[in-house]
């Protein structure tokens, strides 16, 4: 190793393949959670259930968030999601109004308290603008490259609001770290009964190893390996 190259030590009870499993989604859903400063109770839409999306979901259980909505077009992600710890689904293929009403329904009528957008896509940003409440936070973490802009309005969607959008390009030093005592923690075997340890029968464009993560009861969770299909883009046509 290069001098100045900084390495964590992997304890004994993590199993190597269980680190490799996160990838860098795990880490870069670390710190997109970091940003969001979730508190109890609060509610979360995460839009692109892909890797990131999915371990986004997962910490937000974790994190004790209350109402939990995954946002994506592909079923088999979406299904995953819950078994990650999303309390509500939406497909892509609802219209953008109806997935508008649908979150505002379930966040009693006044949109969620944390929108984290996990897709890449320009417009998931306009309507993570227009899902989130009044002085509510988004976080950015999706758009590692330039994947094109969007039109948004600033007076409406942000200042009106006193919403707040905070951006996030992938991780830092200390997300790694912490993530090996995440994945020490949660990882492994599942006190109620063995777990499936392999990459077989995860959803499209997902890698990885199962986790049992989260606070309710039985529920397990995926740490994902890096994808190129975070969102199915041939369904975005209508926005998202």
């Amino acid at each position: 190793m290069k001098p100045g190259v900084k390495m964590i030590p992997i304890p004994r009870e993590l199993a190597p393949e269980t680190y490799i499993g996160g990838g860098c989604g795990l880490v870069t859903a670390l710190h997109a959670v970091d940003l969001a400063e979730i508190r109890l109770g609060e509610s979360v839409a995460v839009l692109g259930v892909g890797p990131v999306g999915q371990s986004v979901v997962a910490l937000s259980s974790l994190s004790g968030a209350g109402e939990i909505i995954a946002i994506d077009g592909v079923a088999d992600r979406l299904e995953y999601a819950e078994r990650m710890g999303a309390t509500k689904t939406i497909d892509l293929a609802t219209p953008r109004e109806d997935r508008l009403s649908q979150v505002r329904g379930f966040s009693r009528g006044r949109g969620v308290d944390i929108v984290v957008e996990a897709s890449g896509h320009p417009d998931a940003v306009s309507e993570a603008l227009d899902l989130v409440r009044d002085g509510g936070r988004v976080v950015v973490c999706g758009h590692y490259t330039d994947n094109g802009s969007v039109e948004i309005n600033p007076h409406i969607q942000i200042n009106r609001k006193h919403v707040q959008v905070r951006g996030c390009w992938g991780s830092k030093y200390e997300h790694f770290h912490r993530a090996i005592e995440i994945a020490a923690r949660f990882g492994g075997e599942n006190r109620r009964g063995p777990h499936c340890n392999q990459s077989s029968h995860l959803p499209r464009g997902i890698t990885g190893v199962s986790f049992r993560f989260g606070r309710r009861a039985g529920q397990r969770g995926l740490i994902a390996t890096a994808s190129d299909a975070m969102y199915d883009k041939t369904r975005l046509s209508d926005g998202c």
